[in-house]
């Protein structure tokens, strides 16, 4: 019986790895005005990445998700995310000024977990950015991070990993993801759809 509280998940691992290797990140998403949302804000600036496109949600906080091991070390996931500040970050004021600061960057790493916790129209935004990006010549790293329960469904997610594959010019699947999602059993297949 015992937590340990931490940060993490796929796209603010990447940047903190890439942070902490001398690049020059900037990581965008959306956190509260709470004081949990506070300390990530410390914490992420203090591994190097540039929070100045972290945008202020007044009503939603941080997501949060729990991890459990089992006896053997194999990992669950439990989310709370619904209601994630993140969830509005194309809506929230600023979000025009965020999107150019990553156009201008001309490098983008998004995930499949990015678009999941997105609305329709976030993934839509998400999507479009990562295109404009790839059609002007900059470079799109996608991570087809699949979590069964951040989806309605497989056929969703798997729509969206192939607009998010069409927009980008890195792809990362991982073949128990693709199983998980589509039934493609071997490391072919994967990819010859990516």
């Amino acid at each position: 019986g015992t937590c340990r509280i931490g940060y993490g998940g796929d796209t603010l691992n990447t940047a903190i790895h890439m942070a902490r290797h001398g690049c020059d990140v900037v990581y965008a998403t959306a956190l509260g005005e709470d004081p949990f949302s506070n300390q990530l804000l410390l914490a992420w600036s203090a591994e190097g990445l540039d929070c100045s496109t972290i945008l202020t949600d007044p009503v939603r906080g941080a997501g949060l998700y729990a991890i459990t091991l089992d006896a053997a070390g194999e990992r669950s996931f439990t989310y709370w995310r619904s209601d994630s500040a993140a969830r509005q970050l194309f809506a929230l004021p600023g979000s025009k000024a965020l999107t150019q600061t990553v156009r201008d960057a001309g490098t983008l790493a998004f995930s499949l977990i990015s678009l999941a916790i997105l609305p329709e129209e976030g993934r839509e935004a998400l999507v479009s950015l990562a295109r404009s990006i790839r059609e002007d010549g900059g470079l799109v790293a996608f991570d087809g991070n699949y979590r069964p329960r951040l989806w309605e469904d497989a056929a969703t997610a798997a729509h969206w990993r192939d607009r998010a594959i069409a927009a980008s010019s890195i792809g990362l699947p991982t073949l128990d993801d693709e199983v998980a999602m589509t039934g493609e059993a071997t490391p072919d297949d994967v990819a010859r759809h990516w």
